[in-house]
């Protein structure tokens, strides 16, 4: 039975992805917070949320690691469907496929069917990532530059935070000054979406690339979660089963936590 807590914020299903918990760069403590003050009937979890390539190499969990999980497993007990697709840096929980965990199925890719009717495909999709399929190695090296960048960045942030200047992401901000990374995007994308045209979908849901997303193409609509590392962004469906983007602003909530305790989200451009 659904329990159901009215001073939370409800929508009938999220979708998150790549919150890489384990890794230092990983902004678990905003999820919690969030996860703290919204609900949904239906959670997807899409891939990358423990990052088990990382704590192999070295253990970083956290005490917001333990409050991301705890509020994931409350929400399991209190009835929220929960759904957990595996990614490339949670592949362990592959060995699970169709078994339940403490209320969690796992799956290796879901069909869900949205209010309005619109049948979308979900997958984490590392699996149509054709640099880990055609290059390992440059992919390698990629994974290996984008983890100094962020490694960097947590000193960053914390300099930034104490002169009270918003978040900046450095593997972001190189990202986007790459036309490489800008071609390899496109290319995902474009995989995805001949996914989604040949399973007779309506559109994609997906994570892995740490790029937040919404758009159609040519009939079809691409989601992609984005991540909890640069972004803090996901993905969440009313009752009309209309989806948006929305990412959560970490200095308007500190600032303004205190004061309004509905502070809402801010939705993506």
């Amino acid at each position: 039975m659904l329990n159901i807590d009215p001073s939370k914020t409800r929508y009938r299903t999220l979708w998150i992805s790549d919150v890489h918990l384990g890794m230092k760069a990983s902004r678990a403590a905003c999820l919690a917070d969030f996860l703290d003050r919204h609900d949904a009937d239906t959670l997807y979890l899409l891939g990358d949320i423990v990052d088990g390539l990382r704590l192999r190499r070295k253990w970083n969990w956290t005490p917001d690691c333990d409050r991301v999980v705890r509020a994931l497993l409350d929400k399991a007990r209190a009835g929220t469907r929960m759904i957990c697709i595996p990614g490339n840096h949670d592949a362990f929980l592959r060995a699970y496929i169709g078994e339940t965990i403490c209320g969690i199925r796992i799956e290796a890719d879901f069909d869900h069917i949205t209010a309005d009717g619109r049948l979308l495909h979900l997958r984490h999709g590392d699996d149509f990532d054709s640099m880990i399929r055609m290059a390992p190695l440059v992919a390698l090296i990629g994974h290996g530059v984008y983890h100094i960048a962020t490694f960097i960045n947590t000193f960053v942030f914390a300099i930034r935070r104490k002169l009270n200047l918003p978040y900046w992401s450095l593997a972001k901000f190189l990202k986007s000054k790459s036309k490489k990374a800008a071609l390899y995007v496109g290319a995902y994308e474009n995989a995805m979406i001949q996914m989604a045209r040949d399973r007779k979908a309506a559109g994609i849901i997906t994570g892995h690339i740490h790029q937040p997303a919404m758009f159609e193409r040519d009939g079809i609509t691409y989601y992609n979660t984005g991540d909890w590392v640069d972004h803090c962004t996901l993905l969440a469906e009313h009752r009309d089963g209309s989806l948006e983007l929305l990412t959560w602003d970490e200095q308007k909530y500190e600032d303004e936590r205190l004061q309004n305790p509905n502070f809402p989200l801010v939705i993506l451009p």
